[in-house]
């Protein structure tokens, strides 16, 4: 693994934010070049809300992200592994609040090189 990033998303929504575009730009350059390069996309929910629900919801942020990688930049979708993780479960003791929430609404991209 080369290096994570984590685009944050607002509650309820799969849209991306303007903060989280300099990220995947950030992303998109190291895939461009380096051709042996994939990126791995992992979806998350806060602990709210309903599994099948959120499920799909992390579906569709990975998606937007996906998305915005192929058509903005012309990676090719094979490079692109997603998968929806559903909702983040809080920590042993970790109280539940707006912050710890806003955290865990986002997608994790995973840069991953070969070795050379």
């Amino acid at each position: 693994m080369v290096e994570t990033k984590s685009v944050y998303f607002d509650f309820d929504k799969a849209a991306l934010r303007d903060e989280g575009v300099s990220e995947i730009e950030d992303v998109a350059k190291a895939l461009k070049a380096d051709p042996n390069a994939v990126v791995e996309l992992q979806g998350f929910a806060d602990a709210r809300g309903a599994e099948r629900y959120n499920y799909n919801l992390t579906r569709e942020r990975v998606d937007a992200v996906a998305r915005y990688l192929v058509s903005r930049h012309g990676i090719d979708l094979r490079r692109i592994h997603t998968v929806g993780m559903g909702k983040v479960a809080l920590a042993a003791g970790e109280k539940a609040n707006n912050e710890v929430y806003a955290k865990a609404r986002r997608v994790d991209i995973k840069l991953l090189s070969p070795q050379s």
